[in-house]
């Protein structure tokens, strides 16, 4: 017995029409995988909206300083996600190690097909990876403001203690 759904349906009729082999003939692409992975984060987006709205919480408007400290904190923590020699545990089921860590970040590469390897690109690129990490600190300010805040604190000084290391400003 299938199970069958409205919206599988559409996704499988969607990954029909995904003819890889005509759409990238020297590389094939998991373009149903990146279907698959941009389907889980909208739907993860409207699953915020909605339990923000069942919990009669408005996402508020972000101030220009908070939407300046979750920039910080978002690019921090897509770079420690996507190549920090630590993380790579996350990384690991969907990659191939990159080597030795130069400076405390790797390369590593995706690896498999299908939604693996859709997921290892994302794992493995900082600006595909950041609107994931934004969404989930936006959502994170409309539920529990304060902690987010001071997550996004931690990363922000971070990434700040990182830019004065890199201007050699600091020993």
């Amino acid at each position: 017995m299938t199970l069958s759904h409205p919206l599988t349906d559409v996704a499988d009729r969607l990954g029909d029409a995904l003819d890889t082999p005509a759409y990238s003939p020297d590389n094939p692409l998991p373009l149903r995988g990146y279907l698959t992975v941009e389907t889980i984060f909208a739907g993860g987006i409207a699953a915020a909206l909605g339990a923000a709205w069942l919990a009669g919480r408005r996402p508020a408007r972000p101030s220009p300083l908070d939407l300046a400290l979750l920039g910080v904190a978002t690019q921090q923590l897509s770079v420690i996600l996507t190549h920090d020699a630590v993380t790579r545990p996350v990384r690991a089921p969907f990659t191939r190690s990159g080597g030795a860590a130069v400076d405390g970040l790797v390369d590593d590469a995706p690896r498999g097909d299908g939604v693996r390897r859709a997921v290892g690109e994302l794992l493995t690129c900082a600006p595909c990876v950041a609107p994931w990490i934004a969404a989930v600190l936006m959502s994170g300010m409309t539920f529990v403001p304060a902690p987010t805040r001071f997550l996004a604190g931690i990363f922000g000084v971070a990434a700040v203690s990182g830019a004065v290391r890199r201007l050699g400003l600091g020993r």
